[in-house]
This record gives structure tokens, sequence and C-alpha cells, in this order.
């Protein structure tokens, strides 16, 4: 991606419980969080202002009934 681009993410999971909230964090910062499916987050790394060439996103969700789970990957960013 480049740093000005919009980058959209789509969770997709697999549980027992529906999903209630998902939380996103770029850099260990929090972004945002949607509250409704399809639990769709968009962003643009540099209105984050913390952009380096490889850089941590993650997605902490948790289900109705208070199960979390956390995923992370690397997201690389050019200028």
């Amino acid at each position: 991606y480049k740093s000005s681009d919009a980058v959209l993410i789509s969770i997709r999971n697999q549980s027992t419980y529906p999903l209630a909230q998902a939380m996103f964090y770029f850099n260990n910062v929090y972004i945002g969080s949607s509250v409704s499916a399809p639990f769709t987050f968009s962003f643009v790394p540099q209105d984050i202002g913390i952009v380096g060439d490889i850089n941590t996103l993650k997605v902490i969700a948790t289900d109705t009934v208070g199960n979390k789970g956390e995923a992370e990957t690397m997201l690389n960013v050019r200028n």
C-alpha cells in the first residue's frame, strides 16, 4: 500500500456465538471499531501519523458472550 491509500479490513470468523465488536489497531494504536456485521473498517495510514515501512495491523474481536480473539498481521506501506 501507499501511505495515502485507503486500507480496508474485513473480518471473517467461525464461532459458536456471533461477533459483537471488533477493535482495530495500527502499530498498537487504537484506530477504530465496528459493532455490526460485516465488521469492516477502513483507514488511510498517513492519517494515523505513525507509519513505517513495515507496520502491525491487529484486530481484537469479542463475541456476544464475551469471548475474545485476536489476529495480527504485518502491513507494508511505502511513501
